[in-house]
């Protein structure tokens, strides 16, 4: 009897809870954030997305994240939704390991559909060679090392939390979610997706950081030309490309308006702009967004949380 509830002991139990809140819906390019409340801080969560068949669309990890004010302990998980995800419906799942509890939760999470523009785009010869050139084990290189950026994940990095500012003052030429058409002069054509903000501005108009937080990249790439990659919350970070020159180096921390570099035109560039990007557990979404809203968006996330409290008669 003694050696059967010993056992019985030692394996997780799975709690199941309605404690998973996020908006009903989202729109395509957006960024929906996930809460767990109330949480134990000694689990490890993780979120993933799923359609209609069951197949995972995307997977990030959680992060504590305390509201002082209201003294009040969440689990968050930011994710981004691609620009080229079906519109329908999903269904989101949270699981949290500890080391005698596991839990589980699921609720449903409607994508909705925005409408973005199309255009066709002629290429120089530069940029010929760089699209369809080889790719060598320089390249590889680089790609690899840019990637490990963009997919690191920090829990513990809270550098910025509050709405961004727009890196460089320049004219919008080229939004995200565009659907590019490229000619290139040797004739071949391809299709692709404007992953960032275009921002034509004279070469040497200074760039500077869009929030404070953590310079993980910093250098010159055979497609971007030089590049800074800024991680203000974990697996939530800014992207410059095609700068004329660099005024930060990896580790440094900087301060939103802090000056990072300047307008250039080097890499895959038919002129002097800035491609500011935003990445959200590696997928690219909309910059423009967070002009106004907030990384974290702490009145949502007390409203959900109020929300559910009333509906329990809390």
């Amino acid at each position: 009897m003694k050696k059967s509830l010993i056992i019985y002991l030692l394996i997780p139990f799975i709690c199941f809870s309605d404690n998973l809140l996020s908006k009903d819906s989202v729109q395509q390019g957006s960024v929906v954030t996930f809460v767990i409340y109330p949480v134990d801080d000694k689990v490890d969560y993780t979120f993933t997305l799923h359609n209609h068949s069951g197949k995972k669309i995307l997977e990030i990890e959680g992060f504590n994240y305390y509201l002082y004010e209201q003294m009040i302990n969440t689990v968050l998980g930011i994710a981004g939704i691609p620009p080229n995800l079906p519109p329908g419906e999903y269904k989101l799942k949270a699981t949290g390991e500890g080391l005698l509890n596991n839990y589980y939760f699921e609720k449903p999470l409607t994508v909705l559909k925005t409408e973005f523009l199309a255009t066709e785009f002629l290429a120089n010869d530069q940029m010929d060679s760089i699209a369809n050139g080889t790719i060598d084990e320089q390249r590889q290189a680089e790609s690899k090392r840019l990637w490990d950026a963009i997919s690191s994940f920090s829990p513990y990095i809270l550098h910025e939390v509050g709405t961004l500012l727009q890196p460089v003052d320049g004219r919008h030429t080229s939004p995200y979610g565009f659907q590019r058409f490229t000619k290139f002069p040797s004739g071949k054509e391809t299709s692709s997706i404007h992953y960032g903000e275009d921002l034509a501005a004279i070469k040497g108009t200074p760039v500077v950081a869009d929030g404070r937080g953590v310079v993980i990249l910093a250098e010159y790439r055979i497609v971007s030309g030089n590049s800074v990659i800024i991680e203000h919350l974990p697996g939530v970070k800014s992207i410059y490309y095609h700068l004329d020159s660099i005024n930060v180096k990896k580790g440094d921390l900087v301060e939103k308006g802090d000056k990072i570099g300047e307008v250039g035109s080097t890499g895959y560039s038919t002129g002097p702009h800035l491609h500011w990007e935003l990445r959200v557990a590696t997928v690219p979404v909309d910059p423009k967004q967070f002009l106004t809203l907030p990384l974290i968006d702490k009145t949502l996330i007390l409203d959900m949380i109020n929300g559910t409290n009333n509906k329990k008669g809390g």
